[in-house]
């Protein structure tokens, strides 16, 4: 098994909690690939049409407008804007490294976030059920605070 498949997420901790003998099967002996599901089609293409709306002003397609509100608010937050900001986690010292780097111990994807000053604001965009869980958010304000010093809030 190479470095880069022992790297870890929310998703990939929250699937071995879920069944660890299913995470086995699929993320370690790779004895069966993905398969994309009607409700992670729509969450990925609902992510993707967010992100340029966010970066790029694209307008909604017509089966998203439900979210216009929620974008337009969005808009007039300050500070620098990233979205489906990608972060990784070195093994050793836990410093700062790059998404595909062999070293990476821990990766994130951030949905949407604002840096202004010392302070960031992250959004993360969920289209499925409901779940009242803030462990993902933990790990965004981890892997910010080590790769942004100078984010105190």
């Amino acid at each position: 098994m190479d470095n880069k498949s022992l790297a870890w997420s929310h998703t990939a901790l929250t699937q071995f909690v879920n069944c660890p003998k299913q995470y086995h099967e699929v993320k370690v002996l790779r004895n069966y690939p993905f398969k994309e599901t009607p409700e992670t089609k729509w969450g990925n293409e609902v992510h993707k049409a967010l992100e340029h709306r966010l970066i790029n002003k694209k307008t909604l397609p017509g089966n998203m407008t439900q979210y216009e509100p929620l974008m337009a608010r969005l808009d007039k937050l300050p500070g620098k804007v990233f979205g489906e900001h990608q972060f990784a986690i070195a093994r050793e010292n836990y410093t700062p490294t790059t998404w595909f780097a062999k070293d990476a111990w821990c990766r994130a994807i951030v949905d949407a976030m604002w840096i202004q000053g010392s302070t960031c604001l992250v959004i993360d965009y969920k289209t499925g059920k409901y779940k009242p869980d803030n462990d993902q958010l933990k790990l965004f304000a981890a892997v910010i605070f080590q790769h942004f010093p100078e984010i105190q809030n």
